[in-house]
């Protein structure tokens, strides 16, 4: 019996690590942190059963409050050996030496977007450059006390 429980266990423990960590923003949205690369805001479809990617992965920072969410993303897909089209050139060789390429790039690049979602009338604003998402939000009227905090840390691609 005490066999059974343990193989119980560690069928839990591994076999659920990859089921989506979500951190509700409220109004259905929320950040969703997968293994890997997946850091992303959703919105949940009706009875929560589906949901569609409102911002692509990698979400580096967020804050909310009742009525907005302010996301700064780190898009992947702006660097280029991350990037699908770069990929498929060298498919066989991907998970040896382009992951390690993408995680470097991704690292030393300082190429942010700026993104608004405005729950009350359920849109989204962006993507922005620093500049532009400042003035957005002030001509919005967000409140100066939504500021981002420490950025989220991404300890791996």
């Amino acid at each position: 019996m005490k066999k059974i429980f343990i193989i119980i266990l560690i069928i839990l423990q591994y076999g659920c690590w990859r089921l989506p960590s979500n951190h509700n923003l409220g109004k259905n949205y929320y950040y969703s942190m997968n293994h890997y690369t997946d850091r992303t805001i959703i919105k949940m479809r009706d009875k929560g059963e589906a949901y569609d990617v409102i911002i692509p992965t990698v979400i580096v920072n967020y804050v909310f409050d009742s009525s907005y969410v302010l996301i700064d993303q780190k898009p992947i897909d702006q660097i280029c050996i991350c990037n699908d089209s770069c990929r498929k050139k060298n498919i066989n060789d991907w998970e040896k030496k382009f992951y390690k390429q993408c995680t470097d790039e991704f690292e030393k690049s300082n190429f942010h977007q700026y993104w608004i979602i405005n729950k009350i009338n359920d849109s989204v604003l962006g993507p922005f450059s620093k500049e532009t998402f400042i003035r957005k939000r002030k001509e919005i009227g967000i409140p100066e006390k939504l500021v981002f905090g420490e950025p989220i840390k991404i300890i791996s691609l």
